[in-house]
């Protein structure tokens, strides 16, 4: 296997010579490591989530996986094998996942059970509030997302039913359906 395309600017990740992360259990691609170095900083808090602030034009990373012949098959890159994530600050340590998805081997689990997180690995539960809000989404469709501040919770406003019930209800949240939205708290790219 081998990984290229990634945009790593700072000092804190490491990788083995095929350019997945050292130190991991599990095969990890990290794609970038600090989104301001990649995306020019306009200043302020944040890049395109303030209305009013500089729009700054997003960014593309194409990141590309080579496998050696007859290692893996198409149905084990799907997109439902993959387990995404966001590193905090810079933190390497400080991981945010899927709802019940596994941190990486190089998570710091002193951060379980911390504010508003209810990870508790013994109950393979992560990434969750104590009412099931998760901590990120895999959203496979375009998104309106909210500005900087506002909670998801005031801006889609079938958010909270969706996720506690891990999805069975409000199935369309994210659509301009009457009722879901709080436009005022939904960013509008100009």
């Amino acid at each position: 296997m081998e990984v290229t395309g990634y945009k790593l600017k700072e000092n804190y990740i490491h990788l083995n010579q095929n350019g997945t992360e050292a130190g991991q259990q599990k095969i990890t691609v990290i794609v970038f490591d600090n989104d301001y170095k990649i995306m020019t900083f306009p200043g302020g808090f944040g890049i395109n989530v303030k209305p009013g602030e500089k729009y700054v034009k997003p960014d593309t990373t194409v990141v590309s996986v080579s496998f050696k012949p007859n290692t893996y098959s198409i149905t084990d890159a799907g997109v439902d094998h993959f387990n995404p994530f966001l590193i905090v600050n810079g933190e390497r340590g400080k991981e945010i996942h899927l709802p019940d998805n596994l941190p990486t081997s190089l998570v710091n689990t002193a951060y379980f059970k911390t504010g508003n997180d209810d990870s508790d690995p013994a109950m393979n539960r992560y990434y969750k509030t104590t009412t099931n809000l998760p901590w990120a989404i895999r959203i496979t469709t375009g998104f309106d997302y909210t500005i900087e501040g506002a909670q998801i919770t005031n801006a889609y406003l079938k958010f909270a039913p969706w996720a506690e019930s891990a999805g069975v209800q409000y199935p369309d949240l994210y659509q301009k359906n009457s009722g879901f939205r709080n436009a005022s708290n939904i960013y509008q790219v100009p």
